[in-house]
């Protein structure tokens, strides 16, 4: 996904203007947090259609509960398949995510797939209280399906928790193209957290469809990378390199000193922290207009990771080279 200028931030008050998606386009390119209560039935997303009666019974003699559901749709275009994914939700050092988890995918959604890999890297745990599996007999359908019709059955459900709106749930179902899952993965599929969590956003934020999460379509207007933070991380600091300006949530605006964003960019250990690269005028290798997952600052570097993965996706820069080549920072704020 690439970032925008549009319109006024939704985060910090008297904040910057907001970063959204917009050509040209980079292709396939906090603080301690935990949910409400696990099991909660309500949800705030958009298209699901969600009831529960009495299901059928499970290996241990008790009814499961039938919960209905509505698919995302893909990418507009793209080949893609829906398979019933049997993965861990979590694969690293002690169950934990971490941010090399995290691959963006087949989808313009940079925003979506750094924030998680930030704040993975941060507080996984807060990641872990995000998302919650369980066992029921999940009925799911496309929305070009008929109306009450079950084309997808699996005893898999995932409830995704963000930091407004209700729990959004959905099923073990993922898009799949070329073999591999479409969208947000993780590398030869050791966990699956990324994936769900990115789905439940497409209903919450996407309207239902994936596409709007890195495009705007006649569905409606996609996310803004402030949106993404602020819901999936909460309340954040904004660091305006273009302007030199800093945003701070509840404070006017103050110029932005290199000392400033040195202690922004060396808090990146604990706070979730992104970086908005510059959409023309970057070196070789770096994507322009896209969000990286900024990891630490040394005094010789800062150190970051693009979330399309690979074996060259962590970078370093000295703060000159950073300062010219992006060209916002955001960072969570903490709890408190």
């Amino acid at each position: 996904m690439c970032l925008r200028t549009r319109g006024r931030a939704p985060g910090p008050e008297g904040g910057p203007a907001a970063l959204g998606p917009g050509a040209p386009r980079s292709r396939h390119t906090p603080a301690a947090w935990r949910p409400g209560p696990a099991g909660l039935r309500d949800s705030g997303a958009a298209l699901v259609a969600e009831t529960e009666t009495a299901g059928v019974e499970s290996d241990a003699g008790s009814a499961a509960a039938v919960v209905e559901l509505v698919e995302p749709e893909p990418v507009f275009g793209q080949p893609t398949a829906l398979r019933d994914v049997d993965l861990p939700l979590f694969a690293g050092e002690g169950a934990l995510p971490a941010a090399a988890d995290v691959v963006q995918g087949a989808l313009d959604n940079c925003p979506v797939a750094a924030i998680l890999a930030a704040l993975a890297h941060v507080d996984p745990e807060s990641v872990v209280g995000m998302v919650q599996r369980s066992t029921a007999d999940v009925r799911s359908r496309r929305s070009s399906d008929p109306p009450g019709s079950a084309t997808y059955r699996t005893s898999r459900l995932y409830t995704v928790q963000f930091r407004s709106g209700g729990p959004v749930r959905v099923s073990s179902y993922l898009y799949y193209t070329q073999g591999a899952i479409a969208y947000a993965h993780s590398p030869e599929d050791r966990a699956a957290w990324m994936s769900y969590i990115e789905k439940a956003y497409a209903m919450m934020r996407g309207g239902g469809s994936y596409n709007r999460l890195g495009r705007t379509t006649h569905l409606g207007e996609a996310p803004t990378v402030n949106r993404v933070m602020e819901d999936l991380a909460g309340t954040y600091d904004f660091a305006d390199l273009a302007e030199n300006q800093m945003y701070r949530s509840g404070a006017d605006a103050v110029p932005l000193t290199d000392a400033m964003l040195r202690d922004m960019l060396g808090r990146a250990d604990r706070r979730a922290t992104v970086a908005a690269s510059a959409s023309s005028g970057v070196p070789a290798g770096v994507v322009p207009n896209h969000a990286y997952t900024v990891l630490n600052r040394s005094r010789a570097a800062v150190r970051l990771r693009n979330p399309q993965g690979g074996s060259g996706a962590e970078v370093s820069f000295t703060m000159e080279e950073f300062r010219s080549i992006f060209r916002a920072v955001l960072q969570a704020q903490p709890e408190g």
